[in-house]
């Protein structure tokens, strides 16, 4: 029965697809981060819905586009380039027959982005991808929350095996980056009743990355907070709504979970898991010293190659690097380390170019509220994935796509700005030489 619902919603929300592609963007939004299918059985749970959708939101796109704005962005160039650099170093790499999967699936969240550039074009489009994304993740933040509460912070939350969020740490990472998210919609709601279900749904969140026992998770989600306060402006009243949020979180775990973070402290005296990281970020050092363009897509995962490079006094076979920051370096070497950098460099770069142009603007203050909410989720994605391997996070860099995006929406605003006010400025005359004629 849920796969045939399954089947008949993507259905139903392709068949506008045909006439405005930006709604394939939408459904693949959905596919790709809330993984539907993974919650139902049978042909829905293996059939490849989210190839169907790419390839008809893809030639949807190619029929339709109007405008070639998204090669022309300074974050899309250097994405090219790390494409470039990504296909490199998988065909150049330790085990390319291996490699080759993991490339493929980097690929998809890649083009998502492009797709997201190309086809999101206004106002009403990047609000509704805030709202897939925000909804894509708060049913799996509302459940593990609810969850937590409900078992006392036994139950141990992760989200459905197989998808971007089926590990515990990549859950807790998911929320904590989702939760600026909600708070973009709060501020940007209307109605009175979806802002009190999107608190809700927020506060449920919190928990939920509690109840991953994550410890990246945790000092992920207190850097966001942090982060978020440093940026508020009411300093006092946002303290007192974590203190709040962190006293309710504190009475509802129990004795393991704090346990669990005291090993945080402990870590490099007895913590084999932590030491593990640090012989793994060694390895991907060593690959990125003796190739140029790394080993390929997790090739370190092969004992044969995990081996070669390890620490001479690490005796594990092979193992996840467990880092962004070192799993972009030994898949692609330095070149692609500072390529990725870059990119999340201009990206930020981009946000601060918003919150400039946009401060004082009021009805730009939604790409305001959006810039300010985007750079708080990058914040907690910084720190939660330094101890985690998602470098091709779909969320990070759907959101990433959404800055682009929101920039050419208020790029576009303000020419237009600019040539009312030329315009008003010499009504019924020829205007100077070298200036811009508005646009008719």
């Amino acid at each position: 029965m849920r796969s045939l619902l399954v089947f008949l919603a993507i259905t139903g929300y392709m068949t506008p697809v045909f006439k405005k592609p930006y709604v394939g963007a939408l459904v693949w939004i959905w596919i790709a981060v809330g993984t539907p299918h993974l919650e139902s059985y049978g042909l829905a749970k293996t059939f490849q819905l989210n190839l169907v959708v790419a390839v008809v939101t893809l030639f949807c796109w190619l029929m339709y586009k109007k405008d070639s704005r998204v090669y022309k962005n300074s974050i899309m160039l250097a994405t090219y380039f790390l494409l470039f650099l990504m296909i490199l170093s998988n065909y150049s790499g330790e085990v390319p027959s291996y490699s080759t999967q993991w490339l493929i699936r980097s690929l998809k969240v890649l083009m998502l982005a492009v797709v997201i550039v190309g086809l999101v074009d206004n106002r009403i489009r990047i609000h509704a991808c805030m709202w897939v994304l925000a909804i894509s993740l708060g049913y799996y933040g509302a459940k593990a929350g609810l969850g937590t509460i409900a078992s006392g912070g036994a139950f141990r939350v992760s989200g459905p095996y197989g998808g971007p969020i089926g590990d515990n740490n990549h859950t807790a990472a998911a929320l904590v980056m989702i939760i600026p998210v909600m708070n973009y919609l709060r501020l940007e709601s209307q109605s009175k009743l979806v802002r009190i279900l999107v608190v809700l749904v927020t506060i449920a969140c919190v928990f939920g990355v509690l109840g991953t026992y994550s410890r990246g998770g945790f000092i992920g989600l207190c850097a966001m907070m942090g982060f978020y306060w440093l940026r508020s402006k009411g300093k006092v009243r946002n303290a007192l709504v974590v203190i709040i949020l962190a006293s309710i979180g504190a009475s509802f775990m129990p004795q393991s979970y704090y346990d669990r973070l005291a090993t945080i402290e402990s870590a490099d005296e007895d913590d084999g898991s932590f030491k593990g990281r640090l012989a793994a970020w060694q390895t991907a050092i060593n690959i990125a010293n003796a190739r140029p363009f790394g080993a390929g897509f997790r090739a370190y995962e092969r004992a044969s190659v995990f081996g070669k490079y390890k620490p001479p006094d690490f005796h594990v076979p092979a193992m996840a690097i467990h880092s962004v920051y070192f799993e972009v370096l030994a898949d692609m070497g330095y070149p692609g380390l500072l390529t990725y950098l870059a990119v999340c460099a201009i990206a930020w770069l981009n946000i601060v170019w918003l919150k400039q142009h946009t401060a004082n603007i009021p009805h730009l203050m939604w790409a305001n509220n959006c810039a300010r909410m985007i750079e708080i989720s990058f914040a907690g994605f910084a720190v939660a994935g330094a101890a985690l391997s998602m470098s091709f996070f779909e969320p990070l860099w759907i959101l990433i796509a959404l800055v682009v995006a929101t920039r050419g929406v208020v790029e576009r605003d303000l020419e237009r700005q600019k040539a009312a006010q030329r315009k008003a400025r010499w009504p019924g005359q020829a205007q100077p030489v070298g200036s811009l004629a508005p646009a008719e």
